[in-house]
């Protein structure tokens, strides 16, 4: 299955759209937290205390949203991340967009592309809480 390589700040890189949990797990640990959203999305978030000249010491959180296919192909069945979410203080929005500016495409407002691969970024605050969301951008294949 395709693994996608993406580096969105100086202190992490994350390169989970299109690999399994179970990928993932073996990449990042066994340590985070599973659930299912309102809507029947199975998900697993990963924290993780960082600390910024921005915003002291905090914790980040990682979501990884998963999707399971049914496209008759030999890949039929296997559960996949198909887009994740940063969830950090609103301060660190401008290091992000500062980061982005200088490795992305910008597209819109808060809203960014890697050329290369194809991954979309888009960043949104909301009280007071910066929510950085990556996913692929089928549109342009």
């Amino acid at each position: 299955m395709l693994g996608v390589i993406l580096i969105i700040s100086n202190q992490q890189s994350f390169g989970q759209l299109f690999q399994t949990r179970s990928e993932i797990i073996k990449e990042h640990g066994p340590d985070y937290e599973s659930d299912t959203s309102s809507n029947g999305t199975k998900y697993i978030v990963y924290k993780t205390e960082l600390t910024t000249e921005e915003s002291g010491t905090y914790t980040r959180h990682w979501v990884m949203y998963f999707t399971t296919l049914d496209d008759g192909t030999e890949y039929d069945g296997i559960e996949f991340c198909h887009f994740w979410q940063i969830f950090e203080p609103a301060t660190e929005t401008i290091p992000n967009m500062d980061y982005f500016n200088k490795n992305m495409t910008v597209i819109d407002f808060l809203k960014w592309k890697d050329d290369e691969s194809g991954i979309l970024y888009k960043i949104d605050v909301e009280d007071e809480i910066s929510i950085i969301t990556s996913w692929y951008d089928f549109e342009d294949m």
